[in-house]
């Protein structure tokens, strides 16, 4: 393959994985709504909207929002950040092993959403008051193949940019959270970008402490704001943040990266990272 391909053909298939985890949390969501429709046959005469005075309503704090808007920006930044800093150093073995570790993941989550389908985090009433009326008579109602795959195409563009809009439209999505494996993921990835570029630095052991420190704290705060506002439970983010350990540092993705890599680049260039690890310990911010 030309030089060009293998560092196109990861987004592709990253594309692909975000695009099949959309597909599973959509189903998922309708089977959701169709699910709890039957269960509460009774109650079709109701309100599809979310009564005041909920304790969903009521335990959260007017501060969460602000905060987890803040953290937001900041994890929606971190690929933004971490393109460049991969870019700048065309470190074809990290850019692989990110996009291949995140496409695995979001594969993952998407077959869980879709053949797994739990009740949502937040509840029935939750969801109903997520979705609205609108979205409910939408995952009610039978929609045409070609409107469905318009739909979830229209979902990966506005997902890319708009985590929050984005989460809105579905429910059952509780499976391990999809924002505690990414800011892991690439909070990982990210320093064990510029951890190489530290070592040149006169102070780079207070240079990595600080480092390192920033991007735990955006990985802790992924996993205590999904949890304090009720979208995920303890247990999803901790399967979340393991997976992600699991799968980045897997040996067959090692394997699988390393001879993707060395279809053109020379054997300096494929042994960099590994010497590089071996210089700076252990790099990974989670540790």
């Amino acid at each position: 393959l030309p030089e060009l391909a293998r560092w196109v053909l990861p987004v592709v298939a990253v594309l692909l994985g975000f695009l099949a985890q959309n597909a599973g949390l959509y189903f998922g969501t309708r089977s959701y709504v169709l699910w709890m429709d039957e269960a509460h046959r009774p109650l079709q005469g109701l309100d599809d909207r979310h009564q005041e005075g909920s304790f969903t309503a009521a335990s959260k704090s007017s501060w969460l929002p602000t905060l987890a808007w803040g953290l937001e920006i900041v994890t929606d930044l971190l690929p933004v950040l971490w393109f460049g800093v991969v870019m700048r150093s065309s470190n074809l073995r990290l850019w692989s092993q990110t996009l291949l570790t995140a496409t695995l993941l979001s594969t993952l989550k998407g077959f869980m959403s879709w053949a797994t389908v739990l009740p949502d985090e937040e509840g029935w009433e939750g969801c109903r008051e997520r979705l609205g009326s609108d979205g409910l008579k939408y995952y009610r109602s039978q929609v045409e193949l070609w409107a469905v795959l318009t739909d979830l195409l229209l979902l990966e563009v506005r997902g890319l940019w708009a985590g929050h809009e984005h989460r809105q439209r579905f429910c059952a999505d509780a499976t391990f959270s999809g924002n505690t494996y990414l800011s892991a993921l690439f909070c990982t990835s990210l320093f064990e970008a510029v951890a190489g570029s530290l070592q040149q630095v006169e102070w780079q052991f207070a240079a990595r402490i600080a480092v390192r420190s920033v991007l735990f704290a955006i990985v802790l705060g992924n996993m205590v704001f999904p949890v304090m506002n009720g979208y995920h439970g303890l247990a999803d983010v901790f399967i979340a943040l393991l997976l992600t350990v699991m799968v980045y540092s897997n040996p067959a993705v090692a394997i699988a990266v390393h001879h993707w890599c060395e279809g053109f680049a020379t054997d300096e260039d494929c042994d960099r990272r590994p010497a590089q690890r071996e210089l700076s310990g252990n790099l990974s911010p989670l540790s």
